[in-house]
Parts: structure tokens; sequence; C-alpha cells
């Protein structure tokens, strides 16, 4: 039983760790285009 709560827990932070690395790549993106003016100059 401890063992299949261990594995739902890993699995709910696999999730949330993805979430995660999602939002960081679109604030990167949307920060690389809002920069991308400034390299042009």
């Amino acid at each position: 039983m401890s063992i299949f709560i261990l594995k739902n827990i890993l699995i709910e932070f696999d999730y949330i760790y993805e979430e995660k690395v999602k939002i960081l790549l679109v604030l990167r993106n949307i920060i690389n285009k809002s920069c991308s003016p400034f390299r042009w100059r």
C-alpha cells in the first residue's frame, strides 16, 4: 500500500515539474521575443 502511495506522489511531482518547465520555456520565449528588437539595433 505504501509503495502505491509513493508512486502516486512521484507521478504528481513529475507532473508538477513538467508544468513548471513548460511555464519556464514560455517565459523564456516571451523574453526572447521582447528582447529581439534590441538585438537588431
